[in-house]
């Protein structure tokens, strides 16, 4: 969101997407979201590769839903812009309640769209709060592990070596499968020290390889 809080019909919305360079997309979304919003206060915008630029003009990003952010998304705390998320029980919604983590920003997340929608107006609406995050984002993003690029390799390198030497636990194919069955069917949760939580980590290397990697955190086999 961008514009003159002071005036709410000054805000607008912009979408930047790589689909708006077709002008049927273009036109489809406009029908869309004609339907509930002005058309006026609405900003379209093509992908383009110097879209850090356009944080300056953000005051507020609202996370996507069900698909949460990412790399564009930790853009937009480094560049200084709050962000909204609403997440959901999924491994796959919740990376950016993760990110709010780690930047000491709980209060932007919520399960609730109501408080979703809520979260958004008080930024907007309580601006000596809103300056002091845009102040304060990018030192609390420089100091966590997503920004430590020395200590991300070694991680990685280490977890890399450690999957490689994993014992066989002696399963043979079909008990295999049914693990990774029992394990897809009942979306077992696995809570881990961070207090993130993801899902169905425990036959999934690459899912524990990334959450340590990115959290520092180790995630232990289900």
């Amino acid at each position: 969101m961008a514009g003159d809080f002071g005036t709410r019909t000054a805000v607008k919305l912009l979408l930047q997407s790589q689909v708006f360079f077709a002008a049927a997309m273009r036109r489809e979304a406009e029908e869309r979201l004609a339907a509930g919003i002005d058309l006026d206060r609405i900003v379209l915008e093509p992908a383009t590769t110097d879209y850090m630029e356009r944080y300056l003009d953000v005051d507020i990003a609202l996370d996507t839903l069900s698909v949460p952010g990412g790399g564009t998304t930790c853009d937009a705390l480094y560049m200084g812009v709050p962000v909204v998320t609403m997440y959901g029980t999924r491994r796959s919604t919740r990376f950016f309640y993760a990110m709010l983590h780690l930047v000491g920003a709980q209060g932007w997340r919520s399960h609730l769209s109501a408080a979703y929608i809520s979260c958004a107006v008080s930024l907007a609406e309580d601006r000596i709060v809103w300056t002091k995050c845009t102040v304060q984002l990018r030192g609390k993003m420089d100091i966590t592990a997503c920004m430590d690029r020395e200590g991300i390799c070694v991680r990685w390198k280490r977890l890399i070596s450690w999957h490689g030497e994993m014992p066989d636990r002696g399963y043979d194919e079909k008990e295999r499968k049914s693990r990774r069955h029992k394990l897809v069917k009942h979306r077992k949760v696995q809570k881990i020290s961070s207090g993130v939580s993801f899902c169905d980590l425990g036959q999934r290397p690459s899912a524990r390889i990334a959450a340590h990697v990115l959290y520092g955190v180790r995630c232990v086999s289900l």
